[in-house]
C-alpha cells in the first residue's frame, strides 16, 4: 500500500502555491478513515478521527507541496527560462527531463553549452541559472502560443522500486511522509482513541512553512507531530545522515517539546521500534517550527524519513523507515489516556 500510495501522490504536479491536484487526491485517501474532511483558505487539508474526548486535540502533520520551477520567458528561438520554486540545485538540472505544465503538457529536457564549448575554468563551475534553458522542440511562434509566463514546471520520473525495498520517484519530500499518516490512519482505523485525532497535508512548506503556521492556528492541537525528511546515507555524505532501512529518526532539540520527545522515546523502546535520534540545536527547517509557535504555542515532536537524494529527479526512500515512522505515531497514540499524562 505505501508503494502504490506514493505512485499516486508523486507523479501529482504540486508545485508550493498550486497544491490544488494534491489537495484532492489526499482529501480523499483522508475520507476513508475520518469522520469529517475539509480544506482552509491557503488549500491545506484536514482530516478529523473523532475520539472519546473532544476536549483533547492531536495533530499529526506532513506537507503536500514540492519544490519545482516556473516559466519566466519564452526566447526568441522558442528556448523557456526559468526560475525555481523552493531549493532547486542547478547543478543537478542540465539533462534532466522535464514536464512544462502549460496548455498541455509538454515533455522538455533542460539544456546547457555543451562542455566542448567551454573554457577549462568554466569546466569546474556548476552552470548559472541564467545560462540554463528548457527545450520542448517548439519553434517561437509554437512555444509562445502553448506557453505562458508562469507555468509551471516539474521534475519528469516515473516512480520505481529497487531491490524490492527502497522507492525511487520525485515529491517524497514530503509525500513518503502522508504515506505515513495514512498507514497510521489505517492501523488505527478501528481504535477509538481518547481524543480527537487531527491528520493534515499543510501547503506551501518549500516556502516558508506557511500552511502549517495557519492550520496550526486553527486547530490549536493540545500536541502536534509533524513528519518530513531527513538526508538518507550515500558515500559521499557527511555524518548528519542516516542509513535506510534504519528505521525513523526523532529529533531533538530545541524545536521539539522535551517531554514529549523523552516520552516518544520510552514508548519505541518499549514496542522494540527501530529508531535513531537526530540533535538539532536551532531550527529543524520543517513544519515543527511554524507549529511550535502557533497560538498560544504548541508542544510539538519531529519524526523524519531517511531520504537520498533530497529535493532531485528521483528521491530514494525505504518502505522500512515508513513502515517504523507509522508504528512509532501509532505506538505513541496508543499509549496514554489523557494528554496530561505526559506533561505532569
Amino acid at each position: 500500500m505505501i508503494i502504490e500510495n506514493i505512485k499516486k501522490l508523486s507523479e501529482i504536479c504540486a508545485v508550493s502555491g498550486n497544491e490544488k491536484k494534491a489537495s484532492q487526491e489526499v482529501f480523499k485517501m483522508f475520507e476513508k478513515y475520518c469522520d469529517n474532511v475539509y480544506t482552509d483558505a491557503l488549500g491545506s487539508v484536514i482530516g478529523v478521527k473523532k475520539g472519546l474526548n473532544s476536549n483533547s486535540k492531536v495533530m499529526i502533520e506532513a506537507h503536500i507541496d514540492e519544490i519545482g520551477m516556473m516559466v519566466t520567458k519564452i526566447t526568441d528561438e522558442g528556448f523557456i527560462k526559468f526560475t525555481n520554486i523552493g531549493g532547486i540545485d542547478t547543478r543537478i538540472l542540465p539533462g534532466n527531463e522535464v514536464i512544462v505544465h502549460s496548455k498541455e503538457e509538454l515533455f522538455g529536457v533542460v539544456g546547457a553549452i555543451a562542455p566542448h564549448l567551454l573554457s577549462v575554468d568554466d569546466l569546474n563551475k556548476p552552470v548559472p541559472k541564467d545560462k540554463l534553458f528548457i527545450d520542448v522542440g517548439l519553434d517561437a511562434d509554437e512555444a509562445k502560443e502553448k506557453v505562458s509566463v508562469g507555468d509551471l514546471i516539474t521534475f519528469k520520473s516515473e516512480t520505481t522500486v529497487l531491490n524490492k525495498k527502497y522507492i525511487a520517484a520525485k515529491s517524497q519530500d514530503d509525500r513518503a511522509s502522508i504515506c505515513a499518516i495514512l498507514e497510521v490512519l489505517e492501523n488505527l482505523k478501528d481504535k477509538k482513541l481518547p481524543f480527537d485525532l487531527y491528520v493534515v497535508g499543510a501547503v506551501q512548506e518549500e516556502v516558508g512553512l506557511r500552511g502549517s503556521a495557519t492550520v496550526t492556528y486553527a486547530i490549536d492541537p493540545d500536541i502536534a507531530i509533524a513528519i518530513d525528511v531527513c538526508h538518507g546515507d550515500t558515500p559521499d555524505a557527511s555524518d548528519s545522515t542516516f542509513k535506510l532501512g534504519s528505521g525513523c529518526v526523532l529529533e531533538v532539540g530545541p524545536n521539539i517539546s522535551k517531554k514529549l520527545s523523552n516520552h516518544i522515546i520510552k514508548v519505541m523502546d518499549e514496542n522494540k521500534i527501530k529508531y535513531s535520534v537526530e540533535a538539532c540545536g536551532g531550527n529543524t527547517g520543517t513544519d515543527a517550527w511554524a507549529m511550535q509557535i502557533a497560538k498560544n504555542g504548541v508542544p510539538t515532536a519531529l519524526f523524519s524519513i531517511p531520504l537520498r537524494y533530497m529535493h532531485t529527479q528521483y528521491e530514494v526512500s525505504s518502505v522500512e523507515d515508513i513502515n517504523s515512522t507509522s508504528n512509532a505515531i501509532c505506538a505513541f497514540l496508543t499509549s496514554f489516556e489523557s494528554v496530561g499524562d505526559i506533561f505532569c
